[in-house]
Formats: C-alpha cells, structure tokens, sequence
C-alpha cells in the first residue's frame, strides 16, 4: 500500500497530497475515512496500526 508510506515519513499534508498528485482536502477525506475505519485518531495511531 503505497500511502501506507507516508505517515511515519512526514507528517507535512501539502507535500504528502503533492506526492500523491491529489489535493490536500482530498488527503484529509481519505486519513479521517481510513482512521475511522481502523478506530484510530491521528496519524501517530495510524502508523502504530499499520
């Protein structure tokens, strides 16, 4: 999972979504729908998860 990468590498939006190729906003639409469905809060949660 190529996102998978991201949080524990740099926790900075714009240049996650600028990798990405997508918006900022998208970006967060797409963390709050993958914290919600793992349970977890943040980013750090995330990363401990994954």
């Amino acid at each position: 999972m190529r996102a998978r990468q991201y949080p524990g590498e740099s926790s900075n939006t714009p240049s996650v979504a600028e990798s990405l190729h997508i918006s900022e906003h998208t970006l967060r639409n797409h963390l709050a729908s993958i914290y919600d469905k793992l349970a977890v809060r943040n980013r750090i949660e995330l990363y401990v998860f994954c």
